[in-house]
């Protein structure tokens, strides 16, 4: 499958750059064996009692955070990458680098919300101000889901635009649809 590159420009006011939050860098927040969300555990086909390996980092662009993500896999997934590529990789890229880990499928879901206290500390904007949440789960071509996890976006520092093409098989995307239901108020959990 390809996957076109989504478009996000750092503020409303400065065009759009292809480049802008790739060129972001990441900072960091922790990484390892975690007891994520229930939800997050289910999306992944894992029981409430199993573990998965999450990584939580910041994208600060010009000085300002851009985003917050949460990416969550699998035990067994997470033990095929390094640490350099689990703390810096463009997930997407680095999930493509062996044929049982390559997205074929994706499902997303965005919504405005208001910061919580946990969400707002890792946004850095006050409680109640806005921000965009987007969860997502990926799957590979045996439609196992091998990545889920979210990004959520300060709604007064970005303009996000995005684009996504699959060339594929269209059952494979239908499939997918609604089976992501991650309550964006715990994405920090």
């Amino acid at each position: 499958p390809t996957l076109t590159r989504g478009i996000m420009s750092p503020s409303p006011e400065n065009p759009p750059s292809a480049n802008a939050f790739a060129d972001a860098e990441n900072r960091h927040i922790d990484m390892g064996e975690a007891k994520p969300l229930n939800t997050w555990l289910l999306n992944l086909g894992l029981t409430t009692d199993d573990v998965a390996f999450r990584v939580r980092r910041k994208k600060v662009l010009d000085g300002k955070i851009v985003a917050v993500e949460v990416f969550v896999l699998p035990t067994d997934v997470a033990e095929k990458f390094t640490v350099e590529e689990l703390k810096n990789a463009h997930y997407v890229q680095m999930l493509g680098k062996f044929p049982e880990t390559a997205p074929h499928a994706m499902a997303y879901t965005v919504m405005a919300r208001e910061a919580r206290a946990v969400g707002a500390s890792f946004l850095e904007i006050a409680e109640g101000a806005p921000f965009l949440h987007t969860s997502y789960i990926y799957y590979n071509q045996e439609g196992r889901a091998v990545a889920t996890g979210s990004i959520s976006y300060p709604a007064q520092q970005v303009e996000l635009r995005m684009h996504f093409a699959l060339t594929g098989t269209h059952n494979a995307v239908e499939g997918v649809r609604g089976r992501d239901r991650t309550p964006p108020d715990a994405a920090y959990a």
